[in-house]
C-alpha cells in the first residue's frame, strides 16, 4: 500500500475521533489489520477501503 493511501486512512480516523480497535470494530476488522494498513505494511483490501470510506465520512 502506498504511504500515501496509509496516511490518509490514518488522518481520516483521527479527524474521526476513532481508535484502532473502535474502526476495527466498526469496519469488522482486527485492530492489527487497521494498524498493519497505517503502518503501510500491508495493503487494505478494496472492499475493506469502501467499508472504511462509509465509516469514516460519516458524521
Amino acid at each position: 500500500m502506498d504511504k500515501k493511501a496509509s496516511n490518509s486512512i490514518q488522518r481520516a480516523r483521527l479527524c474521526s475521533g476513532l481508535t484502532q480497535e473502535a474502526l476495527a470494530e466498526r469496519a469488522g476488522y482486527s485492530p492489527d489489520s487497521v494498524r498493519a494498513w497505517e503502518s503501510g505494511a500491508r495493503t487494505c483490501p478494496p472492499e475493506a477501503l469502501d467499508m472504511l470510506g462509509e465509516i469514516l465520512a460519516a458524521p
